[in-house]
């Protein structure tokens, strides 16, 4: 199996990178054979310094997989937003979202670092498909590294 890709990032006023890779078996050189495989992935991100050590964070990416069904599975996008007031607390909110059959599973937390190597997570996610919020749970996480 060869696996060839190519990649592009840089900074120009944002971070950003777009990437494209594809699987291509041993003696096979039909390309509707392995175009299936092929995929391109891209993304922004951009980090706010703010005032007294605060950050915001604001990430975007998509996988795109240009021969399958554009009416359901040919694009994800990954959006994320974190906000960091101090050492102790992190929040953010990050998704998946399919636009072309209109669901995202969407996922809120927020860590508390109590201690150095000790933290406490709350996790809300959802599924939101066509304007109703369906599969619905909460996690706690302690966690301790030493």
């Amino acid at each position: 199996m060869h696996k060839p890709y190519i990649s592009l990032n840089g900074t120009l006023l944002v971070d950003y990178h777009l990437s494209s890779s594809i699987n291509i078996k041993n003696d096979e050189t039909d390309f509707d054979q392995w175009k299936e495989s092929f995929k391109i992935s891209t993304g922004l991100f951009y980090l706010f310094d703010l005032d007294d050590d605060k950050t915001l964070t604001l990430r975007l990416e998509a996988m795109i997989n240009p021969y399958m069904d554009w009416d359901s599975d040919a694009l994800q996008l990954y959006p994320e937003i974190a906000f960091v007031p101090n050492d102790e607390l992190s929040l953010f909110a990050r998704s998946i979202i399919n636009p072309l059959d209109f669901n995202a599973l969407t996922t809120l937390g927020l860590n508390w670092k109590t201690y150095q190597g000790f933290s406490i997570g709350t996790y809300i996610m959802g599924n939101i498909g066509k304007s109703e919020l369906t599969d619905r749970s909460l996690t706690v996480s302690v966690t301790h590294k030493f």
